[in-house]
């Protein structure tokens, strides 16, 4: 009996298929692109990051770019902005701070309220009466006047208003003084006279510290301040800081020239709007 004849294999173009890792490589790939794009559509986040972070998708998987998602939920540009506190601190200097980019845009909103705090009627009232009728005195640098929410502050420059080591005031700002105590005369408030020193110990027969020189240069404006009762004594106080509230630098003379310094402060002020004494 003859033997079966022996099958041949059968001859195809076998480059076509693909090793079966590879199908379930590129499964685990799809899957996992489709995991983030899930996570990606249920997060909030910039937009330009999200388009920046699908162009890397599609390059990556080689995928057509309107197969991938819309970005949903995202902070766009025209999202409106949280809330932004209205307490803002107004220098010194009587300038308000200048308005922050967030500021900016909750001004221009229908709704929105001026970024400046609420400032004392009576504060804004005593600076403005200061500053207008003491220009000559703040030009020539002899004063400056500024305010924040509840006080107004007089700061007299240290040259102009005392002799070296001395707690007596020198002859030319008495007028001034008496100037200023003619404003702030027509307002009823808590008045504190401070004086100031830089951080050098002072080398006096009369005042055994800067302690000393502070709180008598503090006295002496005083005096002027409550002469002729113009204002209630018991409005007043006095106090010495020495060198314990700089203002700039000690280790510079400019810097110490400006710690050097006496200041009065009048806290809330109820001002007589019809300017009489």
């Amino acid at each position: 009996m003859a033997a079966p004849p022996k099958r041949r294999p059968r001859r195809g173009n076998t480059s076509s298929s693909s090793p079966g890792w590879m199908t379930t490589l590129a499964d685990m790939f799809m899957l996992l692109m489709t995991f983030f794009i899930l996570m990606l559509s249920f997060s909030s986040m910039d937009a330009e990051k999200y388009r920046a972070m699908v162009t890397s998708l599609v390059e990556a998987f080689n995928m057509a770019p309107d197969q991938m998602p819309e970005p949903q939920g995202l902070a766009d540009e025209d999202t409106e902005s949280p809330a932004i506190s209205e307490d803002v601190p107004i220098p010194l200097d009587g300038a308000p701070a200048a308005p922050s980019e967030g500021e900016a845009i909750l001004r221009d909103q229908a709704s929105a309220k001026p970024a400046r705090p609420d400032v004392d009627p009576g504060v804004e009232q005593l600076a403005s009466m200061l500053i207008s009728e003491m220009e000559e005195a703040v030009s020539e640098e002899q004063i400056d006047v500024g305010f924040d929410r509840q006080r107004v502050v007089i700061r007299f420059n240290d040259q102009a208003t005392f002799p070296v080591g001395s707690a007596e005031l020198i002859p030319d700002i008495r007028p001034v003084v008496a100037d200023i105590v003619d404003i702030v005369a027509r307002c009823d408030g808590e008045v504190i006279v401070t004086g100031h020193t830089d951080n050098r110990p002072i080398v006096s027969d009369r005042y055994r510290s800067n302690w000393d020189l502070s709180a008598a240069r503090a006295v002496s404006l005083v005096h002027e301040l409550v002469l002729n009762r113009a204002i209630p004594a018991e409005n007043v106080v006095a106090a010495g800081r020495a060198e314990t509230r700089p203002i700039a630098d000690n280790d510079t003379a400019e810097g110490r020239e400006k710690n050097r310094r006496v200041e009065i402060e009048i806290y809330e002020p109820d001002c007589d709007t019809d300017g009489g004494d």
